[in-house]
């Protein structure tokens, strides 16, 4: 039980539930990629404290936008194996949605975003318009129209998934700003943004940690 998300490893967390402490810690171990072990024992701990694997299956689908390919297949093959192991025969059928129609991505991608940022779309396009405009299709019709808006996994638990993970990779001021923004858009605390900081940091660098609380001083002023 030596990775198990509680006040005994990372003090206590008042301000994150049971389920957004797991999808914490589950995001910064998909990210980094490189332990095999805490992610298994630590999605076993994430199905016994109520996480379902729909939930968990959505979450490292995520992580497609925001650390390639190769993390998010690595943890959802490792999810699979531990969902295998655990249950056998008897795994309960895993609840699947469809991707989004092409023509459709677009306009769900720009409505997704505006929930938490209704100006970004504009900043965006207005930044890359000239450089790589499809840099900005791929952020709007990829990560918003295809992944923000699917079921199984709350707005909420998004941003703190993705917070953990961008964190975890540094270096990354203005991402962080926007998806902090997002959180505190919905209704995620900045006590709670402080300790998915501490957890990032705890298992990536304090320099990660240090980055991610001048992001938030900056934003909550």
């Amino acid at each position: 039980m030596e990775y198990r998300v509680d006040e005994k490893i990372y003090g206590s967390l008042p301000q994150l539930d049971t389920i957004a402490r797991y999808i914490a810690i589950l995001s910064v171990f998909a990210t980094l990629g490189n332990n095999k072990t805490k992610l298994e024992e630590t999605l076993c701990q994430a199905l016994e404290a109520g996480c379902s694997a729909a939930c968990l299956k959505e979450l490292f689908l995520q992580l497609l936008a925001y650390v390639g390919f190769p993390r998010a297949i690595n943890a959802l093959d490792i999810l699979q194996e531990v969902l295998v192991k655990k249950y056998g025969e008897n795994m309960p059928l895993m609840p699947t949605t469809p991707a989004t129609e092409a023509p459709k991505r677009a306009a769900l991608g720009s409505q997704e975003l505006a929930l938490v940022n209704p100006v970004q779309e504009a900043s965006l396009r207005q930044k890359y318009q000239s450089f790589s405009p499809e840099l900005v299709d791929f952020i709007i019709d990829f990560a918003y129209g295809d992944l923000y808006g699917r079921p199984h996994l709350g707005k909420i638990y998004r941003e703190v998934g993705i917070i953990a993970s961008i964190v975890t990779l540094g270096n990354s001021f203005g991402q962080l700003e926007f998806h902090m923004g997002a959180g505190l858009v919905l209704n995620l605390s900045p006590a709670a943004i402080k300790e998915i900081i501490a957890i990032a940091a705890k298992e990536s660098s304090l320099a990660n940690g240090e980055l991610g609380l001048q992001v938030l001083a900056k934003i909550t002023g």
